[in-house]
């Protein structure tokens, strides 16, 4: 099998309207393309930046100005600190800074905005009730009051709704920030639930069993019914960015040979595609080099 190189690697770009180079080979589930070049992994958008430009100074990664991590357009990438592409993505950290109110509602103003050492932001309203709280809890112990301590819950259905903004785009948000998957969760009647799900349940009714909700706006945040769909599971994965949905579309193997015709196979276990010139390939260079493997364990024949 031939070595990448970096024509090759250029030739498997794809150029969409938006001014992208897309990736059409291997990427992680996060995204980013991968590259197997001078017998080491690399990332597409980071090998072709170094190709070009030289080394990545120590200290500092490459921000896709598009936001597409599949991309390798060298005017697409820019060279910031780690923190700096942390708050220009849509994690947490980033969700945060932009966040104008607290779960509970509260605006974060400069009044009512404690910051601390590290950059957190708590708000003050919320602070002092959760203190006040704590020590009338004190107190009653104090005077030999036994105090059962729950976290009380005032959601309503009611109140979550009046938090809801409604974007440009159409999507519908929280002002709660969105968890480390993205989706947002609410707590209600004692339970804790995904919004779009409660959302849709409430304007649509309940979801059928065996099917979950899509994000036809890829915004796992947002809760508009309007944006959503109850598809079965693997379709839902199959229209994601995860690495099951991005080789299901994939129409060449990572040689360039078609995933149709007579050299598709599709595994009846998994269900997975094969390449067959690859494996072809593979079975010729093992035989190559493991000569007469075969012939040491060949039986011979027994005269009847």
């Amino acid at each position: 099998m031939k070595a990448n190189t970096i024509e090759s690697i250029k030739a498997r770009l794809i150029q969409i309207e938006a001014g992208c180079s897309i990736w059409s080979g291997y990427r992680q589930s996060s995204g980013y393309g991968m590259v197997s070049f001078q017998g080491k992994q690399r990332l597409v958008h980071r090998l072709l930046y170094e190709m070009a430009f030289g080394p990545i100074p120590a200290g500092l990664v490459l921000d896709h100005l598009c936001g597409n991590r599949a991309c390798g357009n060298l005017v697409h990438l820019e060279i910031v600190t780690h923190r700096t592409n942390i708050l220009r993505g849509t994690g947490l950290a980033a969700r945060q800074i932009t966040c104008t109110h607290c779960p509970a509602g509260h605006q974060y103003t400069t009044a009512n905005t404690i910051v601390y050492s590290g950059g957190n932001r708590r708000c003050r309203i919320c602070h002092r009730q959760a203190c006040s709280e704590y020590k009338k809890r004190r107190r009653l112990r104090a005077a030999g009051i036994a105090v059962d301590y729950q976290r009380k819950n005032t959601n309503t259905l009611a109140d979550i709704l009046d938090r809801i903004n409604v974007l440009d785009n159409g999507c519908h948000e929280l002002t709660q920030l969105s968890e480390y998957d993205g989706y947002v969760r609410v707590s209600i009647a004692g339970q804790t639930v995904m919004l779009h799900r409660l959302i849709y349940e409430h304007r649509c009714g309940p979801i059928p069993d065996g099917l979950v909700l899509d994000h036809l706006c890829l915004n796992k945040s947002c809760c508009n019914p309007d944006h959503l769909e109850a598809v079965t599971n693997a379709e839902n994965i199959l229209r994601g960015t995860s690495a099951s949905a991005q080789f299901s579309r994939r129409t060449h193997c990572n040689a360039g040979h078609p995933f149709s015709g007579s050299n598709l196979y599709i595994e009846p276990d998994t269900g997975a595609r094969r390449c067959r010139e690859c494996k072809r390939i593979k079975a010729r260079q093992w035989r190559q080099d493991h000569p007469g493997y075969h012939r040491r364990f060949r039986q011979p024949c027994l005269a009847v």
